[in-house]
């Protein structure tokens, strides 16, 4: 019977990740609508474009916060459960990505994808992360880090030998955010994707 708890902690985990960091803060410092804005993402690169490094950083921190608390609360209500922790956070990807009360546009779910993934394997998900940032420090494309990550954690559950089930789920979460940066893959093979810049720019497009 405990495949049934599938269900709660993937709708607990949507309803948490329906809560748009980049919506409400964009509001609360600026006053102003995100979507209306440089690329219109509900992410934290949109926000650091448009309104500065600060409110780009608590985007970013609310993001991957609201992944690790739909984990944990999950983990512990439905402990019958192995992995509910992890279908929370799938959830919660699903609600950052597509939430109801925002015609179903939201994020891309990288920060979010980073919460989740520290909680379910942190020794797998740090050198991920590392990898990420030196071909960021490197390359300067959010997009590729955000692409790298998704990409090499599923591979790096296999080699920690993880459960099948979440080496599933991890590999259509990535597949989910590859459709989402289809856009910016296009532009990483034309060579003209957009650079991470610490300068606000409000006409920037992602």
């Amino acid at each position: 019977m405990t495949e049934f708890l599938r269900i709660p902690c993937l709708l607990i985990g949507y309803f948490i990740g329906c809560f748009q960091s980049a919506y409400f803060v964009s509001k609360l410092i600026a006053g102003i609508d995100i979507r209306q804005h440089g690329s219109g993402n509900l992410g934290t690169s949109n926000v650091q474009r448009v309104l500065g490094n600060r409110a780009g950083a608590l985007v970013f921190v609310c993001d991957v916060l609201k992944a690790v608390l739909a984990y944990f609360i999950c983990a512990l209500a439905f402990r019958a459960l192995p992995l509910a922790g992890l279908y929370a956070g799938i959830g919660v990807l699903l609600g950052h990505n597509f939430p109801f009360f925002l015609k179903f546009k939201g994020g891309k779910g990288i920060a979010s994808s980073i919460g989740l993934y520290l909680c379910l394997d942190w020794r797998v998900a740090l050198p991920v992360i590392a990898v990420g940032l030196v071909l960021l420090v490197i390359f300067r494309y959010i997009s590729l880090l955000s692409l790298v990550i998704v990409a090499l954690f599923p591979v790096g559950l296999i080699l920690a030998r993880a459960p099948w089930e979440a080496v599933i789920l991890c590999v259509l979460a990535a597949v989910m955010a590859y459709v989402l940066h289809r856009e910016n893959i296009k532009r990483l093979f034309k060579g003209n994707e957009r650079k991470l810049s610490l300068k606000r720019n409000k006409e920037t497009k992602k």
